[in-house]
């Protein structure tokens, strides 16, 4: 994740770790993720597995600063991006110059 408070300097470090992740792998076991898709077909109430990511407390601090400081300035887009989150990045930054 960036650092919302240094985007410029941690973008290089995020985009480098990510390319070490095989986003084709599953991370919940086949069992898991049947049940699941056999719930979503039937139209059921699906109760998420929990959570892998568990981020440590200093991440933790580092978001409760950045939503104190901008979630009430920023736009929603805006938001995200100090995140590394949003889904185009690009598009957001090319609204800037229209």
């Amino acid at each position: 994740m960036l650092d919302p408070f240094k985007t410029n300097k941690t973008l290089p470090k995020v985009q480098e770790a990510v390319s070490y992740y095989e986003f084709y792998d599953d991370v919940y076991p086949e069992k898991v993720v049947q049940f699941h898709n056999e719930q979503a077909v039937n139209k059921n109430s699906i109760k998420p597995p929990k959570v892998i990511f568990l981020p440590e407390l200093p991440l933790i601090h580092q978001m409760i600063k950045a939503v104190a400081k901008y979630g009430n300035s920023d736009s929603q887009e805006a938001f995200l991006l100090r995140f590394g989150l949003l889904d185009d990045p690009v598009w957001y930054l090319e609204q800037d110059k229209n």
